[in-house]
């Protein structure tokens, strides 16, 4: 295991952080756990590819020692990539990397599981057209009439 995972982490340590961005799983609307997440779609792998080859051109991260990734397939797809590109770094998988567990939820459409739950998906309409409930009134409306500041 790298020094940085023990704890011991030198000075001017810098830490790059690549998320894996779009699943076949989210393209799909549905939860992607351990057991159903089939990977990156085209798009992301190719984006994820342009990222690696910017990372080998410009040698920003040449002096890499550890290379970090959840268990879900699409983060471990993301860091292969990724890998070739720092010199062939081993990946260190931890599932405390996961963003979340579904657990039952896995390969459940989001719409399944909104009905089941009752709530909806976080993010899930984040770009569509969302009605907004009416604006609270602000601190000195809602206090009443002000008084002076006595002891």
């Amino acid at each position: 295991m790298p020094a940085s995972a023990t704890g011991r982490i030198a000075p001017g340590s810098r830490l790059a952080i690549v998320r894996p961005g779009e699943a076949f799983v989210s393209a799909e609307e549905s939860f992607g756990g351990h057991e159903s997440c089939r990977g990156l779609t085209a798009a992301r792998r190719h984006r994820v590819g342009a990222l690696a080859a910017r990372l080998q051109q410009s040698g920003e991260l040449a002096r890499a020692v550890a290379l970090y990734s959840s268990g879900l397939r699409r983060a471990i797809e993301t860091a292969e990539i990724l890998a070739k590109a720092l010199g062939g770094l081993e990946i260190w998988q931890t599932c405390s990397l996961c963003e979340r567990h579904v657990g039952g939820a896995d390969a459940m459409t989001w719409s399944d599981g909104e009905q089941l739950s009752g709530r909806a998906v976080p993010g899930r309409d984040d770009h569509r057209q969302r009605s907004r409930p009416a604006p609270r009134p602000g601190p000195a409306s809602s206090r009443g009439p002000r008084r002076p500041f006595t002891r």
